[in-house]
């Protein structure tokens, strides 16, 4: 039954309200661009004290596409995030749907083998990286085999690491201000 059966739990919708939003919004990025033209500068994140509004999000995650495609992201590529929660997190990850990437979420626990491991398995092409996981990474990264290219998120003061095909989100976002061009 789709959902589960309604009357198991109680916050279920019938189908018809499921179908009806699938109508309105058939995948995650039309409905943020949907919710963005809808709510515009309502408060969509809440995150310590930093707010983002509906657009915000939106224009980032966008930018966030635009370089990825811009440094060579292809539909279908996959892009992993290994980070801690934050707003740059989601940000990431809605900009890899937008570029038209499969999202690789990589748990933050993992160390050694199994980071290996999870980045190498999907042939992960390119990885962002919170920076306070950057040690977890520098340790395992003469073993993946995939990643061509790695974007720091977070506190980027006194990074100096010498990463070939290293870029800070900061940079990323910096020189994306043109109109977006999303990948279907």
């Amino acid at each position: 039954m789709f959902p589960p059966d309604p009357t198991m739990k109680t916050g279920f919708y019938k189908e018809d309200v499921y179908m009806q939003a699938l109508e309105l919004y058939p995948s995650v990025v039309d409905l943020i661009k949907g919710k963005a033209e809808e709510n515009k500068d309502k408060t969509l994140i809440l995150f310590n004290n930093e707010r983002y509004s509906y657009k915000e999000t939106d224009e980032i995650s966008s930018r966030i596409a635009t370089g990825l495609i811009k440094m060579g992201a292809k539909k279908g590529d996959r892009i992993g995030i290994y980070a801690l929660n934050s707003p740059q997190w989601l940000f990431s990850y809605l900009g890899i749907l937008k570029a038209g990437g499969i999202p690789v979420t990589i748990n933050t626990g993992f160390v050694k083998e199994p980071l290996i491991y999870n980045i190498n398995m999907p042939e992960t092409k390119f990885l962002f990286v919170d920076t306070r996981l950057l040690k977890n990474y520098l340790e395992i990264k003469e073993n993946l085999k995939s990643v061509e290219n790695l974007i720091l998120i977070g506190e980027q003061s006194n990074i100096n690491v010498g990463i070939d095909n290293m870029i800070t989100l900061n940079e990323l976002l910096s020189d994306r201000k043109e109109n977006i061009y999303i990948q279907n």
